[in-house]
């Protein structure tokens, strides 16, 4: 009786077992077959989104995307143009539309420059408000009264000073490839017993405010001896304890590429600017006095 009872326990165990086989092999082909239709529908949406894009294509195709740039263009809206410009190379590389975007980019270039430049001329016309100014008044820290008087402002290749009379010679300075010079004349006139040269610089309108491109320097008009360019006696001419007024040269280098724009020439009168670089209209006419405007037709 034991021994019938074992033989059925092993058989039973047998046919289980048979059947857990057969679920796991059902579930592996049922796997698989999940695998397939997963596979089919993947495909099935990479057909149906191929389609949309092709619709897309079709219904904006690469003529009306070149009409809709030029458009965008009309309007001034420029970077929306340069993305559509990107996008109709992207999705038709091929198309003659593709092609002729070249023009419209080097279009939107210029209409960006053009823009720019007009909202530079828009923030430089508070310059213009300000006059030039060829003599300045200015009190030195002993109280003393110094007039320092600008005229003669032209360009020029050579800054020539210290013409000596009595042998007609004079000494100059050649400006560096791609530079010219902004030539001055300048005298100071005070009854003290000395005064400074002053600051002066030349600046051109950037954004609203003011960029140097150059600073002056100064050197004497002339001597009327060789011996007292030379030292050998003294020079009275340039001595403010003997006279009370004293002629300079003055000349700031700049790049050529300077020449034909609008060119702010001030005279620092602030002791407490050490820059102007950034200065706005408002700081030009508080800490500084404007000498001359050259090119002042182009702001």
């Amino acid at each position: 009786m034991i021994c019938v009872t074992f033989m059925m326990f092993i058989l039973n165990g047998c046919v289980l077992r048979s059947k857990h086989n057969d679920i796991l092999s059902k579930c592996d082909s049922l796997q698989v077959v999940l695998k397939q239709e997963k596979e089919k529908q993947l495909e099935l949406y990479n057909t149906i989104q191929c389609l949309n894009d092709s619709i897309n294509k079709l219904s904006f195709p690469a003529d009306q995307r070149l009409y809709h740039i030029q458009n965008l263009i009309e309007a001034d809206s420029l970077d929306l143009a340069a993305l559509e410009i990107e996008n109709l190379k992207i999705t038709f590389p091929h198309s003659k539309e593709a092609k002729l975007v070249y023009e419209q980019t080097e279009l939107i270039k210029k209409r960006k420059a053009a823009i720019k430049k007009e909202q530079e001329r828009i923030k430089a016309l508070g310059f213009k408000v300000l006059m030039d100014k060829s003599s300045v008044f200015v009190k030195q820290s002993d109280g003393d009264e110094v007039k320092y008087t600008f005229s003669n402002f032209h360009f020029g290749r050579q800054f020539i000073f210290n013409y000596i009379n009595d042998i007609g010679e004079y000494y100059y300075r050649t400006a560096d490839k791609g530079n010219t010079y902004i030539l001055a004349d300048m005298s100071i006139y005070t009854q003290a017993d000395n005064a400074f040269t002053p600051n002066v610089y030349a600046c051109v309108i950037v954004d609203g405010k003011l960029s140097p491109i150059g600073s002056f320097v100064s050197e004497y008009e002339s001597y009327d001896t060789y011996g007292a360019y030379l030292g050998n006696y003294a020079d009275t001419k340039h001595d403010f304890s003997k006279v009370n007024t004293v002629r300079y040269k003055i000349a700031a280098q700049i790049s050529q590429n300077d020449v034909g724009r609008p060119i702010v020439i001030l005279m620092i009168k602030s002791k407490n600017l050490s820059s102007v670089d950034g200065l706005t209209v408002s700081e030009v006419s508080e800490k500084c006095e404007v000498i001359k405007i050259l090119n002042r037709n182009k702001i």
